[in-house]
């Protein structure tokens, strides 16, 4: 069987974790890789798949680069949002150990950047985001959101 976290034969310490509802798919290596030979369309369709989801992830760099942890905190506090005027109170999909880790900070510095967002009226308890006016938080959105490709 294809390990994902296995190269060359030797075991590689990385692993996954998944935060969601997951579905595993398991593929016979051998079996995938005769599919392949058959039916070549099986391998553009993985390589555009590959291709979207790196071009998805360097966006997300360029956009994390580009901005502080605040901007960041918001625009993914925004995007939980579902309405798009007045107050709403949003649940925090995971953890905030998570989410430090997700925006690939600390704990604490996570934590000041919350502390930060109470200047637009943003407060958190637990894991509920009360945003006091969602038109405010897209506005500070869209004054940091950089243009992409």
């Amino acid at each position: 069987m294809f390990n994902l976290f296995q190269h060359d034969g030797l075991d590689n310490p990385d692993y996954a974790e998944s935060i969601d509802d997951t579905c595993l798919l398991r593929i016979n290596k051998k079996h995938l890789f005769e599919c392949m030979r058959k039916t070549p369309e099986i391998s553009f369709s993985i390589l555009n798949a590959f291709a979207r989801q790196m071009t998805r992830l360097g966006n997300e760099v360029l956009r994390m680069k580009s901005m502080i942890l605040p901007q960041r905190l918001a625009l993914f506090i925004f995007r939980l949002c579902t309405v798009e005027t007045g107050a709403e109170i949003v649940c925090l999909p995971y953890e905030k150990t998570i989410m430090a880790n997700q925006f690939g900070v600390t704990r604490e510095s996570l934590s000041r950047a919350f502390q930060l967002l109470k200047g637009i009226n943003v407060t958190t308890h637990h894991d509920h985001v009360h945003v006091h006016d969602v038109e405010v938080l897209k506005r500070y959105c869209m004054l940091q959101i950089p243009k992409l490709r």
